[in-house]
């Protein structure tokens, strides 16, 4: 996906929130929107909303000189993750009629856990998520079946794609159960980026228990998600899951075989997978 004007609207509010995860003043506040905006007057459209999103963070982090300004955040929604998953259980969920399409939809409910789009992150909205059939997109049994048919094709080395702190405890109970016949590969960011759990993210949820835990490059506020050498390195899986919006709107256009799991939160997503905002979708391509 290339960016939209929309989305400098939706990178001033991210500012604006993450000044405030900080106790930023309203001096603070006004020099690092006016910096953010005239940086984002050079943006490069072409590119993907998740990858301009260094460019005003970038700012706010040089500003308030720390390294990561969603560093507290990210402590909280791992908490309160980590409370809602020990309520849920897992033998519960491998004991399902359908064990994948329970724990694919555990999985992207998680992805509510976002500091990047306007969404309450009442976690109480998780378990209504859930437990509602309605907000599964169109395509959503489609490629449930396509990806159940993969997965049975015998041991397979899958690079699963993180997203969010806190969310990133809701990918564990897939990343075990899958982890029982499968090599699995579990991508976290190489630095801070928005509130993308990070390497200190995978291990307290105990993701590195069922995986290989590895990095997506980031270099100077540069997201290198499609980098060649990145590239390269997920066609070598023989399966590839992307959570989040982020990692969809920024691989989708690529030629890579991905099955993307997530939650409409943008309207703009949501038009580019043909499907209504707040469903959870699970989209294959190259398949």
């Amino acid at each position: 996906m290339k960016t939209y004007p929309d989305c400098i609207v939706c990178y001033l509010r991210q500012v604006l929130e993450a000044l405030d995860l900080n106790d930023a003043d309203e001096d603070t506040k006004r020099e690092v929107v006016f910096r953010a905006t005239r940086a984002m007057e050079k943006m490069d459209f072409t590119k993907s909303p998740f990858e301009n999103t260094g460019i005003p963070h970038s700012i706010v982090a040089r500003v308030l000189d720390i390294e990561d300004p969603y560093a507290g955040a990210k402590v909280e929604m791992n908490r309160k993750a980590e409370e809602i998953v020990k309520k849920i259980g897992f033998s519960g969920i491998v004991q399902a009629s359908n064990p994948l399409d329970s724990l694919l939809r555990l999985s992207a409910v998680g992805n509510w856990l976002d500091y990047g789009p306007p969404v309450n992150k009442n976690l109480d909205r998780i378990n209504e998520l859930l437990n509602d059939r309605k907000v599964l997109s169109a395509r959503y049994w489609q490629n449930l079946r396509k990806l159940e048919k993969i997965i049975s094709m015998g041991k397979l080395k899958i690079g699963f794609l993180g997203d969010n702190a806190g969310e990133i405890f809701f990918d564990r109970f897939i990343i075990a159960w899958l982890s029982d016949l499968h090599e699995i590969t579990y991508f976290v960011k190489e630095r801070p980026w928005i509130n993308d759990a990070m390497l200190s993210d995978a291990r307290i949820a105990g993701v590195d228990d069922y995986a290989t835990i590895d990095v997506v490059p980031i270099k100077n506020w540069k997201l290198e998600l499609r980098s060649p050498a990145f590239l390269s390195k997920l066609k070598n899986f023989d399966l590839v899951i992307a959570k989040g919006q982020g990692n969809y709107e920024t691989l989708g256009q690529e030629k890579l075989k991905v099955f993307y799991l997530l939650i409409t939160k943008c309207r703009l997503v949501a038009a580019d997978l043909e499907t209504q905002q707040g469903k959870i979708v699970l989209e294959s391509r190259g398949y």
